[in-house]
Parts: C-alpha cells; structure tokens; sequence
C-alpha cells in the first residue's frame, strides 16, 4: 500500500523524489562503449541494486544476467543538490524533476548518475569515465 501510494505521489508530480531508505533495483536497458577510437553498443546485460540513503546512492551489488555472476559492490554516489531540477527545488522552469549522484567506482573511474521519469516509468542513466574507455548506460527501475 505505502509502494501504491508512492508512485501516485511520484507521477502526479512529475519528480524523481525517492523516499529515503529505499532499495533500487535497476536492468539496464542497454549500453554504449567508447574505447580505442570506437564506439560499441551493447544490450542489457546488468541488474543493479543500489539503495537511497540521505544525500547518497549506494550501489550494492551488480547481477551479469547472461553469466550469472554476481558482484558485491559498496559505491557511494553522493547526491548534487541545489540544482534546478533537484526534486527538493521549489524553483523548476523546466517542470521535470532529476536527481544526479557523482561517485568513484573505482581507482581511476568517475560515474554520474540521473534519476528521472520518463512515460510512466523511473529510469536511470549513467556516464561513467575511465582513462581508456567511455561507457554511457541506460537502466529501467523495476523495483
């Protein structure tokens, strides 16, 4: 009852709100790779779970659907407030709502990730920056 009453408040108000303590769970819809000068798509392959805490978005485990293998992970992506279409906002020009988190998935790697509605559904994209390659990513959250 408290998920219905969630996501009627979240459509009704076009935002990307998500309710503090949440768990995410995210399949990639596809992907796009961009290393040694070209540029490789690639389908869904990923079930991201990340949970929604504070001003931060942790992500806990990474499920390869096509191998199976299962990856446990403790990424913080430390939300960006005070932007325009930051759900908090009371000011919007633009009437969507956005959530953007920045982490360090690894040594030498930088992600930001977008949370946002789109036709009904909650998705989120992210960028993700190494020294050798590129990879922009598309997820559907089911959960």
């Amino acid at each position: 009852m408290i998920r219905i009453s969630f996501l009627i408040l979240l459509f009704s108000f076009s935002s990307a709100a998500l309710i503090c303590g949440e768990v995410i769970v995210a399949n990639e819809i596809e992907s796009f790779m961009y290393a040694d000068g070209e540029m490789k798509r690639s389908t869904g392959n990923f079930e991201i779970t990340y949970s929604y805490e504070g001003d931060k978005i942790i992500r806990k485990k990474i499920l390869n659907i096509k191998t199976n293998e299962l990856i446990t992970d403790n990424t913080i992506y430390h939300i960006k407030r005070n932007m325009v279409s930051d759900p908090q906002t009371g000011f919007n020009p633009f009437g969507r709502r956005a959530i953007r988190a920045i982490g360090n998935p690894g040594t030498d790697s930088i992600e930001i990730l977008t949370i946002f509605p789109e036709k009904g559904a909650l998705y989120i994209q992210s960028v993700r920056s190494t020294m050798d390659y590129f990879i922009i990513s598309r997820s559907k959250i089911v959960k």
